[in-house]
């Protein structure tokens, strides 16, 4: 338990002034180094504090790591987020347990014989708040991924891994998981009053695995969205738009596309489409969902792939599958291969092949 303490202290401070010495740094490398060190910070009490008691203090490393994994998921799929004061009301409970902990000198109940004075009411809140953090944190921060991975293929005509945040989805699964885990062995610990080292290794051991997540994929992340905000598909019911104006909005896309052919440049966005059209996002929207019949990403890819075909009937074409696959407007193989297949039902070559 002790060496995994100051492991975890070393590696929380030193991935947190990493990642805070980024050179393009964005609000959400801000947060993720703060987060770091404070969990840094619940490392080296608990090191001191196993020094200074015959038991550890309890962990309060849950209230801080919920509030603090939805605020970096918001900074980092909200474009429009700014830090605000009164999201400090978020580390609220953590700040208010740590205190508790270390100028009351409250302790958990880990046993039934212990269920006297102020031990038990402190355990049962504790142990209500830590759970309600995590239900509420958790299934809002999961929501925020959810919609962003949704959204992004009304956004761009490629996309790129580090905007799919998938790193964040193991994180979610893997932390929730733990959850549920701890809240079982927790009870089964209070039942039998087993003592809290068990929990604080268990806690403790896979928070420095987080830190060491955390650190290396925080540290790779880059910015999202930065030329233009998310936005969550809408839903089309109640739409201002007549179907003579959808016409000449349809019109124009297919126009952009076909005459101007600006599927061929890889960093082709809605933002892009929205000012060549002269109609608003909103709309454009609309008009790929409802009369096209597909969001942004499935329209120039399905271009693109076409594209693709008409260079791989010419017998005489010289460039490769790949140069070509690029020069049709995809910005990576795997990309190119895995949207060509879904489109086709088969890669480029063997669509080269079945050329008569």
């Amino acid at each position: 338990m002790e060496i995994i303490t100051w492991i975890g202290l070393s590696q929380s401070l030193f991935a947190g002034f990493i990642i805070a010495s980024k050179k393009k740094k964005a609000i959400s490398d801000m947060i993720l180094s703060v987060w770091l060190l404070l969990l840094g910070v619940t490392f080296l009490i608990n090191g001191i504090s196993n020094q200074l008691f015959d038991q550890p203090l309890p962990s309060n490393s849950f209230l801080l790591f919920n509030p603090a994994f939805y605020l970096y998921i918001k900074s980092l799929t909200d474009r429009d987020f700014k830090i605000k004061w009164i999201q400090l009301l978020h580390m609220f409970p953590f700040i208010l347990f740590q205190t508790l902990v270390h100028f009351k000198k409250f302790q958990l109940s880990y046993s039934p014989s212990d269920f006297s004075g102020d031990e038990l009411p402190f355990t049962l809140i504790y142990g209500a708040a830590a759970i309600l953090s995590w239900l509420v944190y958790n299934s809002i921060s999961l929501l925020l991924v959810h919609r962003h991975r949704k959204s992004l293929k009304n956004e761009f005509s490629t996309i790129e891994d580090n905007e799919k945040i998938a790193w964040i989805l193991f994180v979610a699964i893997f932390y929730a998981s733990f959850c549920t885990f701890m809240a079982a062995f927790g009870l089964y610990t209070l039942m039998s009053g087993s003592g809290p080292y068990m929990l604080q290794g268990i806690t403790y051991g896979v928070f420095l695995f987080m830190v060491y997540v955390l650190g290396y994929y925080g540290l790779k992340q880059e910015g999202i969205f930065r030329n233009q905000p998310i936005r969550e598909s809408v839903k089309y019911e109640n739409s201002v738009l007549t179907p003579a104006k959808k016409s000449e909005i349809k019109k124009s896309i297919i126009q952009i596309f076909e005459n101007n052919q600006a599927y061929l440049n890889p960093d082709f966005c809605l933002d892009m489409l929205a000012g060549q059209s002269g109609y608003p996002k909103h709309q454009i929207t609309e008009v790929l969902n409802t009369e096209l019949e597909q969001n942004f990403f499935q329209l120039v890819n399905s271009y693109r792939v076409e594209e693709v075909k008409n260079h791989l009937r010419k017998k005489n074409d010289q460039y490769s599958i790949e140069a070509i696959g690029y020069e049709c407007g995809f910005n990576s193989k795997s990309s190119f291969y895995t949207v060509f297949k879904r489109n086709t039902g088969k890669t480029p070559s063997q669509f080269r092949d079945s050329i008569v």
